[in-house]
């Protein structure tokens, strides 16, 4: 049976050791603890840290596939895998903008998707000019590791911004900034696509949020209005865009913020990938 490596241990390892049972497929699990989620339903379990490159290359030797359940791999472990001819899926072009927002935030500008204003911040200045340039609209954010609603900031003035910069510089955050919106709701687009190309969709979710955490998700995504039909369809086009120039494999959930212009018109904007 083909042997496919997963690195991670949560949710979502768990739920492809059960889909890879219904494929045929053998998972062979990196997990931090014996007692994770996903090392609970698996029976190939090798402990270990998926920080530490020795690990990550005795766990991929052999497998006819390396996958992931997060994207904190470092990228240049996986780039020596596929050196020595490891078949890693999703490759590290395509996972790295996932790892760094500031990255991510750039292709997008790149291919087109709809951005809010960003900007790297690299000092104390970059933000507060920031903050000038959006009338205080700022959003500041970690570049990397930040998850349900951690590494997100929303500063109030002008001083507070440069104090929360200066402290989160000095603990040696990487950060951006990008302009706050006028939200109106989170919408979630869930794609696969396959290396040769295929792209599939799953219909438009909506997200409801409690303090950064989603406790919801309404599937598919109401539609009350023409304007959110017409929102709800371009982000289903725009997941599978955003999959497709970015040469994703496997699974990809593109999220979007439903927001309104100066004159109430529905728009959408890529979040997170």
């Amino acid at each position: 049976m083909p042997l496919v490596t997963v690195i991670g241990d949560g949710q979502l390892a768990r739920m492809m050791q059960q889909a890879g049972i219904e494929l045929g497929l053998t998972v062979r699990l990196l997990a931090g603890s014996g007692g994770s989620s996903a090392a609970q339903a698996t029976a190939d379990v090798w402990l270990g840290q998926y920080t530490e490159e020795q690990v990550v290359r005795e766990i991929s030797t052999g497998a006819d596939a390396v996958t992931f359940d997060h994207e904190h791999v470092p990228n240049a472990y996986l780039e020596a895998l596929i050196d020595e001819g490891v078949n890693v899926q999703p490759q590290p072009s395509a996972l790295i903008n996932a790892q760094d927002k500031l990255v991510m935030r750039k292709k997008m500008r790149e291919i087109g998707a709809p951005v809010p204003p960003f900007a790297a911040i690299e000092a104390v200045d970059d933000a507060t000019g920031f903050f000038d340039a959006t009338d205080g609209a700022i959003c500041l954010k970690a570049r990397r590791g930040g998850y349900d609603g951690k590494g997100v900031w929303f500063p109030a003035t002008r001083e507070e911004t440069a104090t929360l910069v200066a402290d989160l510089l000095e603990q040696g955050v990487p950060l951006m900034a990008e302009q706050k919106v006028r939200l109106v709701r989170e919408l979630s687009a869930m794609v696969a696509r396959t290396p040769s190309g295929q792209v599939e969709a799953w219909p438009v979710v909506e997200s409801v949020q409690a303090d950064g955490i989603c406790y919801l998700a309404v599937a598919p995504a109401p539609v009350a209005t023409e304007g959110q039909r017409r929102i709800v369809e371009q982000a289903g086009l725009l997941a599978r865009q955003v999959a497709t120039d970015l040469g994703v494999t496997g699974v990809l959930a593109v999220e979007l913020f439903e927001t309104e212009d100066e004159a109430g018109q529905p728009e959408i904007i890529v979040n997170e990938l």
